[in-house]
């Protein structure tokens, strides 16, 4: 008899991908907004302001990815990424 079902673990790696990609995405989204707020929080020399949030963002991007990726229950970790994000677009509409 043929076997028609797919694999048990397969939606488990599909599942885990997926949520390794979006851990990606949505930290790398995250950093950009961060910043976008050190630069908009410049004042006069905002060259300056870029070169350290650049330096705290290749930093904090691995944390982000970590953090969204194993978080404890389901989704945990994208919540918190998203949240932060959030937070920095209040930052940059403030």
């Amino acid at each position: 008899m043929p076997r028609n079902t797919a694999r048990p673990g397969s939606s488990l790696t599909i599942n885990r991908l997926l949520s390794a990609v979006a851990a990606c995405l949505l930290s790398y989204l995250a950093a950009c907004l961060v910043l976008k707020d050190f630069v908009r929080w410049a004042g006069p020399n905002p060259v300056e302001a870029a070169t350290v949030g650049d330096i705290v963002i290749v930093a904090f991007l691995p944390v982000l990815i970590l953090t969204g990726f194993g978080g404890n229950a389901r989704q945990r970790g994208l919540l918190v990424v998203c949240a932060l994000g959030g937070l920095a677009a209040l930052g940059c509409l403030a």
